[in-house]
């Protein structure tokens, strides 16, 4: 019976993790570049934590003993099922017979396959939306790479298609292009579909290998989106001429509230009378998907308090909309505030959640403070990425520093007079 782990590797604790205990174990908590929270536990000795790898490892009894260490899917099932083949075929080896993937199944036409791998997703209880998402983007490479059954797979074309895809556009389906060229992210959704689905098709036998497993992802750059904060006068001059959006842009940069918290917020989560108002966001609301408090002053307070209607139903949205991309930039046009500055950063929505960051820096808000009411939970988020270090007012920061030069002068002087003691004793 074949064997399954995962390897884990030896990591430093992130600075400023939260250490916790879970059934008797330390673990460390702390939020990823991704801003995703990770759990992990920490070494016997304290110094490091233990992190998993995405992928499992199996051992199986080969034809000449034990077969280890070797690297499976992410998905458990579906190296369950690679492993037990390999030993199948191993143990019919030995009695000299042909392996359990009989090349014949290769030449299985792929609408057959494909069938039944979607329907292994749907009794995976994966959501119907799920399902037609993949059987469209293998479809789409399918017919660009001319699958007629899975032997005809081959990398070189794979390879190929997705490259010109990415110069000159995916074609419909009497094969003119489309206008608009794909971003990186959907030329790597159609190779990650297709991957899924012949990796499935390894773990079931119809393939010995999968034939696309050298082929690599786009390489994209680290950090593609550049924002920047709105200055107060540039949030006053938005607010003067939004009319109707005034609303949204106020409560999202005095609370920090994403785009979608704000389009899913209703009026039972405003707790508007009580003596510290408040927004209490709830999980399936809110991106980190639980339940947080979103304190609001008294300028948010009394925006939304006069926003909210006298028989106001509590499962009703807030906000009946929140501006596009195209409305905002029209609203900043309108408003004389370039979208883009010198420097190449824009002022988009989400620029408003980088506003109420940075008016928190120029109120002096104690940064663990800030963390809180930015719900981060790596303080490098808010100090590196939220805050707009361009309106923090350095000149004056250095002006409060102490003035040293009458404490110089006095060392000075001291230094310069003769060693009385060492004279006196010389003589």
């Amino acid at each position: 019976m074949p064997t399954l782990y995962k390897k884990t590797d030896r990591r430093p604790i992130p600075e400023n993790a939260e250490i916790l205990t879970r059934k008797g174990i330390r673990h460390a908590r702390w939020t990823d570049k991704r801003g995703r929270t990770r759990t992990e536990p920490l070494a016997d000795d304290g110094t490091a934590v233990l992190v998993e790898r995405g992928y499992w490892v199996y051992d199986y009894q080969g034809s000449d003993g034990w077969v280890k260490g070797n690297k499976g899917y992410t998905d458990k099932e579906a190296t369950l099922a690679l492993a037990q083949r390999l030993e199948r075929d191993a143990a019919r080896e030995k009695q000299g017979l042909a392996p359990t993937v009989d090349p014949a199944r290769a030449q299985t036409p792929y609408p057959e396959v494909l069938d039944a791998w979607l329907d292994r997703l749907r009794h995976d209880n994966l959501d119907d939306k799920y399902v037609s998402n993949m059987r469209r983007l293998v479809n789409k490479m399918a017919e660009g790479c001319d699958w007629r059954n899975l032997a005809s797979i081959r990398a070189d074309r794979v390879s190929a298609w997705l490259l010109d895809i990415k110069r000159n556009g995916v074609p419909d389906k009497n094969g003119v292009r489309k206008p608009r060229i794909p971003s990186d992210r959907t030329v790597d959704q159609y190779l990650e579909s297709a991957r899924a689905f012949l990796k499935w098709c390894v773990a079931s036998g119809y393939l010995p290998e999968d034939p696309i497993a050298s082929i690599k992802k786009v390489r994209r750059p680290k950090r593609v989106r550049r924002r920047r904060a709105f200055s107060r006068d540039e949030l006053r001059g938005l607010l003067e001429i939004a009319g109707p959006r005034v609303a949204v842009y106020r409560i999202a940069a005095l609370t920090g509230l994403r785009k979608d918290e704000l389009r899913q917020l209703q009026w039972r989560d405003c707790r508007l009378d009580q003596p510290n108002p408040s927004i209490l966001l709830r999980p399936e609301a809110n991106k980190s998907r639980r339940e947080d408090r979103v304190p609001l002053n008294a300028e948010a307070a009394a925006e939304l308090t006069s926003l909210r209607p006298r028989d106001y139903d509590p499962l009703g949205a807030v906000f009946s909309s929140v501006p596009t991309l195209q409305t905002l930039q029209r609203d900043l046009k309108k408003a004389g505030i370039p979208y883009r500055d010198a420097e190449g950063r824009q002022a988009d929505f989400h620029s408003l959640r980088y506003t109420f960051c940075t008016f928190l820096a120029l109120a002096n808000v104690p940064i663990r403070t800030a963390m809180e009411l930015m719900r981060h939970k790596d303080p490098r988020l808010t100090l590196q990425i939220y805050t707009d270090a361009g309106q923090l007012d350095l000149d004056e920061a250095v002006s409060r520093l102490p003035d040293l030069s009458s404490a110089y002068r006095d060392t000075s002087h001291h230094e310069n007079q003769p060693d009385q003691s060492t004279n006196t004793h010389s003589h």
